[in-house]
């Protein structure tokens, strides 16, 4: 569903004929956990609409210098125009976007700078797009958030199906030599999907796993003792569904160590 709403732009792009007459809006937030793959979902995009593309951190563009944050903004900004049809991701915009008060008063200058850019492109109706993305989107100021600056709103869910779990995974072992039955395999997925795994989860359980297979074919020993590594040893190195299992216990184990690190904390400042 994602990747339906972010072609519009593609078909913008490609078809300008379609809405002439129309001011398409140009901001978009993206929104969701960390790891789902909010960033390469925007450079698959820029890629296939074949424009220019330009990703920075929401904090990039701070300088110590009052007014030149602003300006550094408006260069940016030119430099979009100048070689649209063109798109600007920013990451983690909730430390630019997040709901003004007045108290951080260089912050708020920042974000007002940027929203000017942003209806000064709506109004010239140039084919400049600007993708932001977040994990809170509970935060971002309602200036923003709006119709008619970035008025769009995709949110970007972890793999929702057993087969999406599977094509992602896939995706990560492509490379890879395996020796996993497909009842194994469907075991693997159902209990990423349970456990509401992201794109970068299943891609560090995959690490993990060859990492487990490199220690249990014997090769991690032979690297530590600088022994020479055999075409022999590489026809041994696939990864098994007990490396794969026990990545995912052993990320577990370490997600839940974290979970109770945090509350006994919390309960000691009480």
């Amino acid at each position: 569903k994602a990747i339906e709403e972010l072609e519009k732009i593609l078909y913008y792009i490609q078809n300008p004929k379609v809405y002439k007459g129309r001011n398409v809006d140009k901001g978009i937030i993206m929104y969701g956990r960390s790891g789902t793959g909010k960033s390469l979902i925007a450079k698959a995009l820029s890629e296939e609409c074949g424009c220019y593309f330009k990703k920075i951190g929401a904090t990039d563009m701070e300088n110590m210098y009052v007014g030149q944050t602003e300006k550094q903004w408006q260069i940016l900004f030119d430099d979009l125009i100048k070689k649209q049809p063109s798109i600007l991701f920013i990451d983690e915009a909730d430390a630019l976007c997040k709901e003004r008060g007045g108290k951080d008063t260089y912050g708020d200058k920042e974000l007002n700078k940027v929203l000017q850019l942003m209806s000064d492109i709506k109004l010239a109706n140039e084919q400049v797009f600007v993708i932001l993305a977040t994990n809170k989107f509970e935060v971002l100021d309602s200036a923003v958030t709006r119709d008619g600056r970035f008025g769009r709103h995709i949110e970007i869910l972890p793999p929702q199906t057993v087969d999406e779990v599977e094509q992602i995974f896939n995706i990560h072992t492509k490379n890879l030599k395996l020796d996993i039955s497909e009842n194994d395999r469907n075991e693997i997925y159902t209990e990423m999907l349970n456990l509401e795994y992201t794109g970068s989860a299943i891609e560090g359980v995959v690490g993990q796993a060859h990492d487990i297979a490199i220690k249990r074919t014997g090769i991690f020993d032979k690297m530590k003792s600088r022994a020479v590594i055999t075409d022999n040893d590489l026809e041994k190195l696939y990864i098994i569904a007990e490396d794969v299992k026990t990545a995912i216990k052993n990320r577990e184990m370490k997600n839940h160590r974290k979970s109770i690190g945090f509350k006994h904390s919390e309960q000691n400042n009480s």
